[in-house]
């Protein structure tokens, strides 16, 4: 019984843990995506962001009959930390593009076009590097490198579709505070 019953009793103590464990990696993306962008706003963007993303990760678990088990709650917590990058990338562009004088939408434009390409290409790469684990034999190789693609999809999906329209849509604060139209207002009024 030995190590079978350590992994067992792992994976019951990883069951009443694993909200918590997702709960800190999502409160460190927040936080430095708050500290980052200076606007809680941001952060919390980010969250929903990934939350959205892994929401489709744990229909596509409950589908393969993957559970929350001492082995993939690790290859969640990556795959969170690797795909919440795209959106960080995308949405600094746009702010960027914003601060050199850009309308909002110019700067997605922008953004889409130089940093969407770039994020595009990252994943393109690190998909590549995990791909022939698809097709290994070993059961959990295979279903821990899908699930990770997967994970990377869906939150490059949500940092260069879904982030972007949001800020077209809403045009939050956090990006629209450096044009230099509404900072040379701020001097003004100092």
């Amino acid at each position: 019984m030995g190590w079978r019953g350590l992994f067992l009793g792992a994976n019951d103590v990883l069951k009443e843990l694993d909200f918590l464990n997702i709960t800190f990696v999502l409160l460190v993306i927040f936080l430095c995506c708050t500290f980052a962008f200076r606007s809680p706003v941001a952060g919390a963007l980010f969250i929903v962001s990934c939350v959205m993303a892994n929401f489709g990760a744990f229909v596509y678990m409950n589908a393969r009959n993957i559970g929350l088990t001492i082995d993939t709650i690790p290859v969640i917590s990556l795959g969170i930390g690797l795909g919440v990058d795209y959106g960080i990338y995308t949405v600094a562009r746009i702010r960027d593009e914003v601060a050199l004088g850009a309308s909002v939408e110019d700067g997605i434009t922008t953004a889409l076009r130089t940093t969407g390409a770039a994020v595009f290409s990252t994943f393109a790469v690190m998909v590549g590097g995990i791909l022939p684990w698809a097709f290994s034999p070993l059961l959990f190789h295979n279903e821990m490198s899908v699930l990770l693609i997967f994970l990377m999809g869906t939150n490059m999906i949500a940092g260069v579709m879904i982030l972007p329209a949001y800020i077209a849509w809403r045009q939050p604060r956090f990006i629209t505070r450096y044009r230099p139209s509404v900072m040379a207002q701020t001097v003004a009024a100092d």
